[in-house]
């Protein structure tokens, strides 16, 4: 058999990878994480599918393990040849598939099925592990049922062995049903269980007799004690009862003394507050008068305080008083003075002073005109030469005297009006200091002389008004505090105090009273209760026929009681004794059966628990015998492998029907576990070609080694890459390494 090609398509890391496997060593050299280990076990995959979908562990999961990251189906094909024929085997998963196709026909193949490896190789997944596929990491070389099975190379023998595995269960289920090989347990322990029982019950039910005769007895002296009990109980709880009827009347009767005392008490209470306060006795109606009383005071009083600070406010106000007839008539006489002054002021100030005009001037240049016509015609008729002479002298001096003339009666009719306006000035400031003095000392502001006289008699109206108020709130107010102090009197108040507080006083005194007289009256009522239910005799007919009885306490109730309930339940657990012992007795026949048919259970069980331990050694040693067939060939193989690769190191060796290997070293076995990993490592390489050789001795499988020489020292190394150079003109190997030191082609 020999692997042609394969195509991934997605498994683990790699994707859409292709591979032709040529004859003889078909080396892959790549570095870590290139994806050797996952090619082999796509290989495994391809004729064994995938196991460990239960496992937790990722490294025992290999779907989980080897799912693409990206998820999504994954799987791909292998093209093989065995049998003289070429077949592809396509393997997917998520969801699985798995499909056979013969390459010469193009047509699926029906000459295996789903389970692969197993006809093609005819070992399980496990065996195919322990012997064509070489893993970097070792998992160990064991004994498996596939491998017993393929070596002994009979099919009916791989069924026996197969079979022989179920019948070593079957017996061991039923040899533990029977009895454990170890501890207590089993139908042999539970009959000897039963059958100790049942004697420990026969040996009660012999003296169930006298045992029950023996509880009859105790049970009727515990009765006996039962009704002693009962009737001490009864004879406590009366007594108890007539001492606690004696300490009730007794308690009662002092708390009618202290009722007694403390109504005594109030009384002598309410008499001292009648004595020092007699006005208490005051009835509801007779406090509301007083009540009334004093407030109609305080009201008064209030009135009267309100009007008196209404008349100071207004003789605050006018402290000169108001003005009499000659004031108002001084006042009328300033004001129409200054009213006066002023209007003539302003007459005078409305006509503008004298000055020269134009037109006074022209009045005097016409005059002259006239003048000056008349005698220039009376001095040309005279003499024309003197006209002419005199009349531009004339023209001159005329305008010019008649100027000087005007101008200055102008400025002394100036001087005189502004001389009048000046004196009116004087008057007027004069005439307005007078009328503000006369204000200021009548308290009458304003220039108004009319509104502030008129003001000053409505406020003297109101100053006339308040002390008539005032003299009626005063009336009032005496009138109250004569009603109040008559109504005080009458109720024996004293006047000493102010009405509030004597009517405090007198509303806490009412209230006390009738606290007292409430608190009278209740103890009253309770005293004439509890004297109703007292006895009238300190000892009832009853109590005189009967004995005196000792004093009892409620602990000597509550131990007599307890007393007994011991007694009835002693009397009860006896009772209940005495008929188990009677029934017991009566089944000593049934018991004797049942112990005598245990005993025969119990030797059945025995003979029936040697005759399994005898099948299944029996068994062991027919397996052992078969499995030893095989060995001899293993062994010699493994010998020559070992000594070859070893150069003699390893020496004599010894291997078992486990596939354990051990080696002689100073006269003992030593198994390979106490060398180096290197030689442990060297040792499995061995075994496993050993197994190789004896499974297959004709049409070798090809060989999947991945890096398996990776702990060998360059010596082992090199004898290991030999040996698979000789191997592989016999068989096809796929070796996959990860360094260049380990190729073949660096070796060469």
């Amino acid at each position: 058999m020999r692997f042609l090609r394969c195509h991934i398509a997605a498994f683990g890391g790699l994707k859409e990878k292709t591979l032709e496997f040529p004859t003889g060593l078909c080396e892959f050299c790549e570095p870590n994480g290139s994806g050797k280990s996952t090619l082999a076990a796509f290989i495994k995959a391809i004729f064994y599918g995938l196991s460990g979908e239960r496992r937790r562990r990722l490294t025992e999961n290999e779907r989980e393990l080897y799912t693409p990251w990206e998820g999504g189906r994954f799987g791909g094909f292998l093209e093989f040849e065995t049998g003289g024929k070429r077949y592809r085997a396509e393997r997917f998963f998520s969801p699985d598939d798995f499909c056979l196709t013969d390459l010469e026909t193009g047509k699926r193949s029906n000459d295996y099925s789903e389970k692969l490896g197993d006809e093609i190789f005819g070992l399980d997944a496990d065996s195919f592990l322990s012997s064509i596929l070489m893993p970097a990491k070792s998992t160990g070389v064991s004994a498996t049922a596939g491998l017993t099975a393929k070596l002994n190379d009979l099919s009916g023998e791989v069924f026996d062995i197969c079979a022989y595995e179920d019948a070593v269960r079957l017996l061991d289920r039923e040899r533990t049903s029977i009895a454990l090989y170890r501890g207590e347990g089993g139908l042999l322990s539970r009959e000897k269980d039963k059958m100790k029982e049942t004697e420990a019950l026969l040996q009660e039910a012999t003296a169930a007799g006298e045992a029950a005769a023996c509880e009859e007895r105790e049970a009727t002296l515990s009765e006996a004690r039962r009704h002693e009990a009962e009737k001490a109980l009864n004879d406590a709880e009366e007594a108890l009862r007539r001492q606690k009827a004696a300490a009730d009347i007794a308690r009662r009767r002092e708390e009618l003394e202290r009722m007694q005392k403390t109504l005594s008490s109030r009384q002598e209470e309410k008499k001292t507050l009648l004595s020092t306060f007699p006005a208490a006795r005051i009835p509801a109606e007779g406090l509301t008068v007083l009540e009334a009383a004093a407030e109609k005071e305080e009201k008064a009083r209030r009135d009267a305080a309100d009007a008196t600070t209404r008349l100071q406010i207004q003789l605050a106000r006018h402290p000169n008083g108001f003005p009499t007839a000659d004031d108002r008539k001084k006042l009328t006489e300033a004001h129409e003075k200054v009213e006066s002054l002023q209007t003539k002021l302003s007459i005078a100030q409305d006509f503008p002073l004298p000055s020269e005009s134009p037109m006074n001037r022209g009045f005097f240049l016409i005059l002259s005109l006239i003048l000056l016509t008349a005698g220039g015609v009376l001095g040309f008729s005279v003499s024309p030469l003197f006209f002419l002479l005199l009349l531009p002298a004339v023209m001159l001096a005329f305008p010019a005297i008649s100027t000087l003339r005007v101008s200055r009666r102008l400025a002394e009719e100036a001087a005189k009006q502004t001389a009048e306006r000046e004196a009116l000035n004087r008057e007027l400031l004069l005439a307005q200091k007078e009328k503000s003095d006369l204000q200021l000392a009548l308290h009458l502001p304003g220039e108004d002389i009319t509104a502030a006289l008129e003001e000053a008699d409505r406020e003297a109206d109101e100053l006339r008004t308040c002390e008539e108020a005032c003299e009626q709130a005063r009336a009032s107010l005496a009138a109250a505090v004569k009603e109040r102090e008559a109504l005080f009197s009458e109720a024996g108040l004293s006047s000493e105090e102010s009405p509030r507080t004597a009517l405090l006083r007198l509303r806490e005194a009412r209230a006390a009273l009738s606290r007292i007289e409430t608190e009278i009256n209740d103890r009253r009522a309770d005293a004439e209760r509890l004297a109703l239910s007292l006895p009238q005799e300190e000892v009832t007919a009853q109590d005189r026929t009967q004995e005196p009885l000792s004093p009892v306490t409620e602990q000597d109730i509550l131990l007599l009681r307890s007393t007994l309930s011991r007694a009835g339940e002693e009397a009860a657990t006896h009772r209940t004794r005495a008929a188990h012992y009677a029934a017991l007795a009566e089944d000593l026949p049934a018991l004797r059966r049942s112990l005598e048919e245990s005993r025969e259970a119990i030797d059945r069980l025995k003979d029936r628990k040697d005759t399994l331990d005898k099948a299944k050694k029996y068994l062991a040693e027919a397996k052992e015998a078969l499995e030893t067939r095989y060995l001899s060939t293993v062994r010699e193989r493994f010998a020559q492998y070992a000594a070859g690769l070893s150069d003699g190191f390893l020496g004599e060796s010894n291997l078992d029907i486990s596939l354990s290997v051990g080696y002689l070293r100073g006269g003992k076995a030593r198994s390979s576990l106490y060398f180096s990993s290197g030689w442990q490592a060297m040792t499995e390489i061995c075994l496993r070609l050993a197994l190789t050789d004896a499974l297959y001795p004709t049409d070798p499988p090809p060989l999947i080694l991945d890096d398996p020489f990776s702990l060998l020292d360059e010596k082992n190394l090199t004898a290991c890459l030999s040996l698979l150079g000789k191997l592989a003109k016999e068989r096809q190997i796929l070796y996959l390494t990860a360094h260049p030191s380990r190729s073949t082609a660096g070796q060469n």
